[in-house]
């Protein structure tokens, strides 16, 4: 133990080294890396070392990566991750940031490539050297659910879009969309179907088998794209479907704890299997052995569970994850299974002993999809915090994790408008708080992350930049408020005082006080300099939902879950006004840059304009089709960006209230919005797990002909 303690003290030194010394010393850190895992540390241990040395996790994960072969380091310098930034842009948007959140993966039959599906679209990535090849990106949404066919041009997709999808894999085409059709006078009318959770490939390519949220699993013609079967028989959702290797039967994973084996040429049901706890024991995933005589089911009750196919016995039962179990996996060779658990680990099995084999420790979250690749050298895992992590079967090294599928942006839990994307005040960086607690500032000319910040425990609700651009603020959901140091990542002060979630933080215009609004109802000033809490601002009737500083730093406007928005008086914490006029939760609101008109978006559909000094309403500006989540007025005063969950960005002209320009291209609600100090970009930030910049110059024609 003290050896190995030692070690760590030795690695902390190291990598403190390199980090002031540069190449050279980094390569001693490697080549100290390499010795260390020899010697029976587990990269967790020499993972912690490099935090401890302040390491960000995008380095670790570099150091800790395999080091490529002379022909992948040249295919790598030849790959800009740049494009990657332009694929499949809407019009009007010069970038996207982020990859979206990855929810499936899965591996072509030649273990060629592998498909890594979300809520953006389907990435295809070369097996070989990790890049990604492709974008499809058709009109999808939140896909759950991928497989390659068994000849590996066509992948088949399906998720909340309601829709099952084929793909061409070498042209991104849509090939079929499949759908249940009836019969009307004036012909076939095609409608969707409930959420699909799963869909499986025969062994032959001719047919489909999906399941989801409805009870019924069906059986479908890949060729024509028609149903051949229904089949019958749960009395829940399905959340995981597969063939036998000899594409005979299907076995199906129910939300009421059942597994059930289907012949799959008559839909008759062979068997029900019982012994995961019913109800709450929900079975997630399932997979044959590679000679169909074993299935494996793994379940929310912790436990992963064999079965002998033909006679139904239960032959083992494995535990060893302390909380559900969402995804296992059969290698190749039928000798080892994988699992992907809520815990935060995989665990690889041996199949004949029951026993572990080795534990893959890495992400930061549960762990919801498992996949060997074909050749069962290598597994590959998704989080749920939406990373994607490659691992090496025979070591347990962590090779790759593939950059960019995250939820970096924080719009799902927090009603805050606008508040978790910030540009600097040069308008040269972009920073987000994500859903995985990390705070991330990216470049905005090349798209690349600069820095990760962490300490907050949650989801980070807001960030802002100072006006000088020397620190950042963050709140969240574990109650907390950070102060951060924008070029090192430092933690200067964190601010405790609310009893419930922080869903926005603002800088007054000399970054001397912050305020915050949270959901136990009160708006909060602090100083910057000393950390103290000055004054709890108290009145509304529900949670706050943003608050915003007028330009003089005098005024403070709130917005709240009661409908109204209330302004206070900043030196005596006076409530001067309630604007009353929405009939919804009052998400985001925002001074114009003169402080002379607020702008309100609402779960009413509505943004509204007010008169600041009177109080009254000057505008109703209509439009989006569900509630607007974010509004902000650009530098100039002349233009209001507004994010709604219909997944749009709309910009009003300010002075005559009317729409210039709707903005589509995110795949789920917009949360977020802001301006760059110039007013020429705008950045909208999606629960699809992407940040869109968008040229606002181009929209100025659309101005002047209205």
């Amino acid at each position: 133990m003290l050896k190995r303690y030692a070690f760590i003290f030795v690695l902390f030194l190291l990598s403190f080294a390199a980090l002031l010394a540069g190449v050279s010393a980094q390569n001693d850190i490697q080549s100290e890396i390499e010795n260390a895992r020899q010697k029976g540390y587990s990269d967790e241990e020499i993972r912690q070392a490099l935090r401890n040395a302040t390491w960000t996790e995008a380095q670790i994960d570099q150091l800790l990566s395999t080091p490529q072969s002379e022909t992948e380091q040249e295919q790598a310098k030849a790959y800009d991750p740049e494009d990657v930034q332009q694929w499949n842009l809407p019009e009007g948007a010069l970038r996207r940031i982020g990859k979206g959140k990855a929810s499936d993966v899965t591996y072509a039959p030649d273990g060629q490539r592998f498909a890594v599906a979300g809520s953006i679209g389907i990435w295809i990535y070369d097996a070989r050297t990790l890049n990604p090849m492709k974008l499809i990106a058709g009109d999808t949404r939140d896909i759950s659910s991928v497989h390659f066919s068994p000849d590996g041009n066509t992948i088949a997709s399906g998720g909340w879009g309601k829709t099952i999808d084929l793909w061409d894999v070498n042209t991104g085409s849509n090939i079929k969309t499949l759908g249940r059709i009836i019969k009307t006078p004036s012909g076939n009318l095609k409608l969707p179907l409930m959420p699909v959770k799963s869909l499986h490939f025969s062994p032959d390519g001719n047919t489909i088998v999906s399941a989801g949220i409805s009870k019924n699993v069906r059986l479908w013609d890949a060729n024509t794209g028609s149903t051949l079967k229904i089949f019958k028989g749960h009395r829940h959702g399905v959340s995981s479907v597969r063939f036998s290797p000899d594409g005979n039967t299907i076995a199906t994973g129910n939300d009421d704890g059942t597994v059930r084996l289907w012949n799959a040429n008559t839909g008759r049901s062979i068997k029900t299997l019982k012994g995961h706890r019913l109800w709450i024991g929900r079975v997630s995933s399932v997979s044959f052995s590679p000679d169909g005589k074993t299935l494996a089911s793994a379940s929310l009750d912790t436990t992963v569970r064999l079965w002998d196919v033909n006679t139904g016995k239960l032959l083992k039962i494995l535990t060893a994850h302390t909380v559900w179990v969402s995804s296992v996996s059969f290698s190749p060779d039928g000798e080892t299974i994988a699992t992907g658990s809520g815990d935060n680990t995989v665990h690889l099995w041996d199949v004949n002993k029951g026993s572990i084999l080795r534990t893959l420790t890495g992400h930061t979250g549960g762990v919801r999809r498992v996949r060997f690749s074909p050749d069962g050298k290598t597994i590959a895992s998704v989080g749920s915090s939406g990373t994607v992590r490659l691992w090496d079967v025979n070591t347990g090294r962590n090779i790759k994790t593939l950059i960019g599928h995250t939820s970096y942006v924080n719009s799902s839990y927090s009603n805050d408008g606008n508040a978790s994307v910030s540009f600097s005040f040069d308008g040269r960086t972009i920073a987000s708080g994500s859903g995985d607690g990390t705070l991330r500032l990216w470049d905005v000319e090349t798209g690349r992350n600069i820095q990760t910040f962490k300490g907050h425990i949650n989801w980070i609700n807001s960030v802002r930049f100072s006006p000088d651009g020397n620190t950042i603020v963050s709140g969240g959901t574990d109650k907390t408020i950070h102060l951060w140091e924008a070029e090192t990542g430092r933690n200067i002060q964190t601010f405790k005082g609310h009893t419930d979630d922080v869903n926005s933080v603002r800088f007054s215009s000399d970054g001397k006080t912050i305020v915050s609004g949270s959901r136990d109802g009160t708006v909060r000033l602090w100083d910057v300099n000393t950390g103290r809490h000055v004054k709890a601002l108290k009145g509304h009737t529900n949670h706050v939902h943003i608050v915003s500083f007028s330009s003089d730093g005098k005024t403070i406007a709130s917005g709240s879950a009661d409908s109204t928005v209330r302004l206070w008086d900043v030196e005596t914490g006076r409530n001067i006004k309630i604007l009353i006029g929405h009939t919804g939760s009052v998400n985001s609101v925002r001074f114009s840059p003169d402080g002379k008109t607020i702008a309100s978006g609402s779960a009413d559909k509505t943004l509204r304009l007010w008169d600041t000094e009177t109080g009254k309403q000057i505008k109703t500006l209509t439009g989006h089709k569900s509630g607007i989540r974010c509004v902000i007025f650009s530098p100039d005063g002349k233009t209001i960006a507004s994010g709604s969950a219909d997944k749009t960005v709309r910009l009003w002209d300010v002075e005559t209230g009317k729409q210039i320009k709707t903005l589509t291209g995110h795949k789920s609600g917009v949360g977020k919005v802001s301006f760059s100090p110039d007013s020429s970009m705008l950045t909208s930030g999606s629960t699809d797990g992407t940040l869109l910049v968008w040229d606002v110059r181009r929209f100025e024609t659309a101005r002047l002909t209205r």
